[in-house]
C-alpha cells in the first residue's frame, strides 16, 4: 500500500513502494549510492556509478527500470521511480521520471525529474542507496521511436511559408478551425531573438511576422532578466519585477553577435520569465519563482491599462513546449474544445516535422500524450502537487483520461484551468475572480459563465 509523506508548506508526496519478487527473467539488478545534485534547475541526480558500469550491469536503452532510494527520509521509508533508459528527456515527455546519460557525454548519468514536487526535494537523496531493477526489457523502444522527431523541415520544404517556418500563428484560427477566442488577440510561435544562436534565422522570421501583425507585447518563456541583461543589451527604460520595455525594435546582429535596435521606436512591451518546468511552482518568489503566475497578471495589468484589444505573442525557444502549456492554459479558460487545444498543440510538430494524422496518425497520437495531454491532465487532478508524482508515466494514459473526463463534463477543462490559477498557483487571491475574469473577457469577449 502506497503512503505518503508531508513535506514543505505543501504536500510534497512520494509513494512509498515495497518491492516484490519479480518472476520476470529480465531482473537485472545494481545497487550504488546518490552523489550529488547534477542540475538544480532540474533537479536531476546523478550516481556513484557511471553509464558504463551501468550497461556492463545488464540494463539497455529503452529497459524501464524502478529507481528505488532507500530510507530517502531518514525515518526507513524508500521512493520508487518508474523510469525508462533513455539518451535525453525530450524522448520521455514531461512529468516523466527518466534515467538519461545524454548519449555518452556524461561520465554519470542522471536520474531527470521533470516535474517540481520532485525536483525540489532532489537534495535529500544525497548519500542514499539506490537499486535499480529492470521491469521490462526494451519496454520504452516502440514508443521512444515514435517520440523521435530530429530533422526540422527547412524553409525550402514548408513551402516558403514564412508563418509555418517561424512556428507562428493566430491562436484562434489554429489549424483552421474557428475558435472560442477572438482573433487577432492571442499568437503563438518561435523566438523573435535568437537566443540559442540556432544557424536557420528562423528568429528573423518571427520578428518580421510580429511587425506585420503589429504586435506590441511580446512575452518570452525562454530568458530570466538577468539572461535579457547579460546578452540582449540595455535598450530599457520602465523596469519592473518581470518585464522590461524595449524602446525600439531589434534584431540579430551576425558581426557584433548580438541583440542590437534598429529604426523607428516601436514601443514593444517584452515579458520575461524564466518558466522551466516550474509549472506548478508556488514555493520560490520573484524573476525565477511562479514565471506562470507572473505573466497572467502581467498580461491583466497591460489590458486593465487601456489595452483591451492589445496583441500578445508569446513565445519560448521553438514555441513548443512552455509555450503550449501556457497557451494550454488560456484556450482552456476560454472553453476552447478539447480537439481545437490538440490540433492547435500539433501544429506545431507539423510545421517542424510534418507530423500529421493523415502520414503517421501512431507518431501523432503518441507526441500528443506525451505533451498537450499530460498538461491537461495535470489541471483537470485534484491537487496535482500531491498527485502528479504518483502517476507511472510509461503505462498510463493521459489521453483517455482527459477525454474521459470531457465527455462527463465538456465544461471540465474551464474549470480545471480556474482550479489551477486559484489552488496550484494562487493567482493573487484576493483579486483572482476579478483578473480571471478579465482574462475571459480578453479572449472572449465575455464574462466568466458561472
Amino acid at each position: 500500500m502506497n503512503q505518503f509523506i508531508k513535506k514543505s508548506a505543501f504536500l510534497l508526496a512520494l509513494p512509498i513502494v515495497i518491492l516484490a519478487n519479480s518472476c520476470n527473467k529480465a531482473s537485472a539488478t545494481l545497487l550504488t549510492k546518490v552523489k550529488s545534485v547534477s542540475n538544480p534547475t532540474f533537479g536531476n541526480v546523478d550516481f556513484e556509478v557511471s553509464s558504463n558500469d551501468f550497461v556492463k550491469a545488464g540494463f539497455d536503452y529503452d529497459d524501464l527500470i524502478d529507481v528505488t532510494i532507500k530510507d530517502y527520509d531518514g525515518q526507513g521509508h524508500d521512493a520508487t521511480f518508474h523510469t525508462a533508459f533513455v539518451k535525453s528527456f525530450n524522448e520521455t515527455g514531461y512529468f516523466a521520471p527518466c534515467l538519461c546519460n545524454y548519449e555518452g557525454t556524461k561520465e554519470y548519468f542522471e536520474l531527470n525529474f521533470a516535474i517540481d514536487p520532485l525536483k525540489n526535494i532532489s537534495s535529500t537523496f544525497i548519500g542514499k542507496d539506490v537499486e535499480f531493477r529492470v521491469t521490462k526489457k526494451a519496454g520504452y523502444k516502440k514508443k521512444r521511436e515514435l517520440v523521435n522527431v530530429s530533422k526540422k523541415l527547412t524553409y525550402e520544404e514548408l513551402g516558403g511559408d514564412n508563418s509555418s517556418f517561424a512556428n507562428f500563428r493566430d491562436v484562434a484560427i489554429s489549424g483552421a478551425v474557428y475558435r472560442t477566442i477572438i482573433p487577432q488577440k492571442l499568437y503563438r510561435g518561435s523566438s523573435p531573438f535568437n537566443f540559442n544562436d540556432n544557424p536557420d534565422d528562423r528568429n528573423k522570421f518571427a520578428d518580421d511576422l510580429m511587425k506585420f501583425y503589429d504586435i506590441e507585447n511580446e512575452i518570452s518563456l525562454s530568458c530570466s532578466l538577468e539572461d535579457i541583461n547579460d546578452k540582449y543589451m540595455k535598450y530599457l527604460d520602465d523596469t519592473s519585477l518581470t518585464y522590461e520595455k524595449w524602446t525600439k525594435s531589434y534584431e540579430y546582429n551576425e558581426a557584433s553577435k548580438k541583440i542590437e535596435p534598429i529604426g523607428e521606436p516601436k514601443n514593444r512591451v517584452f515579458c520575461s520569465v524564466n518558466l522551466g518546468t516550474d509549472f506548478f511552482n508556488i514555493e520560490k518568489e520573484g524573476v525565477d519563482g511562479c514565471a506562470v503566475r507572473d505573466v497572467l497578471q502581467y498580461m491583466v495589468e497591460r489590458i486593465n491599462n487601456g489595452g483591451e484589444n492589445f496583441k500578445f505573442y508569446i513565445h519560448c525557444n521553438e514555441g513548443k513546449d512552455r509555450t503550449a502549456f501556457l497557451i494550454m492554459l488560456l484556450e482552456a479558460l476560454a472553453g476552447v474544445p478539447l480537439k481545437d487545444i490538440v490540433l492547435d498543440y500539433m501544429m506545431t510538430f507539423k510545421n517542424y516535422y510534418n507530423v500529421s494524422v493523415v502520414n503517421n496518425k501512431e507518431k501523432y497520437d503518441t507526441l500528443a500524450e506525451l505533451g498537450i495531454y499530460r498538461y491537461l491532465y495535470s489541471i483537470l487532478i485534484n491537487d496535482p502537487l500531491v498527485n502528479l508524482p504518483k502517476v507511472d508515466w510509461y503505462t498510463f494514459s493521459a489521453t483517455e483520461t482527459v477525454k474521459d473526463k470531457v465527455n462527463k463534463d465538456p465544461d471540465a477543462l474551464r474549470k480545471g484551468a480556474i482550479q489551477y490559477l486559484k489552488k496550484v498557483i494562487k493567482f493573487d487571491q484576493t483579486e483572482d475572480e476579478d483578473k480571471i475574469n478579465t482574462l475571459i473577457k480578453w479572449l472572449t469577449g465575455e464574462e466568466q459563465q458561472k
